[in-house]
């Protein structure tokens, strides 16, 4: 870790009263670094979208846990999203298929993710699934754009 980085981890319950908390949470951790309110706003929403997940698809029923970590530089971030699985060895993800039809309503989250982020990777981690994203921030001015975008 570089004397710039500022790193958090938390585990909330698997339920979508948590999103609220995870959004506030690393909102505070960001505010700490000189991040435009665009780049901090990609990661918030790539954050929403892969807790969204965890419980909704990666979580025991009753009682689940997500674990959330993330290490925030001033040049860019990592933020890591760990769910207990839903007690079979499958990784039920794919994180490069293609978005849904327009009319359907579910299947946008990890098409969101691989837009927002510059980088996203998924693993099976015991019976859960690990959700690693990386977002580089331009810190040079105006000149600067992301690839992500």
């Amino acid at each position: 870790m570089t004397s710039d980085a500022i790193e958090s981890a938390f585990r909330v319950p698997a339920n979508l009263r948590s999103l609220a908390f995870v959004r506030c949470a690393l909102a505070l951790v960001l505010d700490r670094q000189p991040w435009s309110p665009e780049d901090s706003g990609r990661l918030l929403l790539a954050a929403s979208e892969a807790v969204s997940n965890a419980i909704e698809h990666g979580s025991p029923e009753q009682d689940g846990h997500v674990e959330i970590q993330v290490v925030v530089r001033k040049d860019g971030a990592t933020l890591v999203v760990t769910d207990e699985g839903d007690g079979t060895d499958d990784l039920h993800v794919d994180p490069t298929s293609a978005p849904p039809s327009p009319t359907s309503p579910r299947g946008r989250g990890f098409p969101i993710m691989r837009t927002l982020a510059d980088e996203v990777t998924v693993e099976q981690v015991g019976h859960g699934t690990q959700v690693t994203m990386r977002f580089a921030v331009c810190t040079h001015g105006p000149e600067c754009v992301s690839s992500a975008v």
